[in-house]
């Protein structure tokens, strides 16, 4: 029968070390969340004849339309160009939670 020569203090050092890793971890990331939670970000179309804000939980506050936009398309044009501008607010969005979180991934990988 073979005997376990492990250290159980080597052990529970590891185990509290990781814990403790891992916490700090957890706290970084809940900190970048909140910070991006937020953050006001601002997509646009057609040169800002359209320009949404929303803030990074993807929730949109506003929607500005230049009034010579409004005046000068029509309905269908206007909705795509709404579109438009909420579509690059998502993508820049995407964007900043991404280089965000990209060294916290990249580091968890290591």
């Amino acid at each position: 029968m073979k005997q376990d020569t492990t250290d159980p203090a080597v052990t529970t050092e590891s185990i509290d070390a990781m814990v403790r890793r891992i916490q700090a971890d957890t706290e970084r990331v809940m900190r970048l969340r909140s910070s991006l939670e937020t953050m006001e970000i601002i997509g646009s179309a057609d040169r800002g004849a359209v320009t949404v804000r929303l803030l990074g939980t993807g929730r949109f506050t506003a929607i500005d339309i230049d009034p010579d936009a409004l005046r000068s398309t029509d309905a269908q044009a206007l909705g795509a160009l709404v579109l438009t501008a909420v579509n690059d607010g998502l993508a820049r969005l995407h964007e900043r939670s991404r280089a965000m979180f990209a060294p916290q991934v990249t580091e968890a990988g290591a």
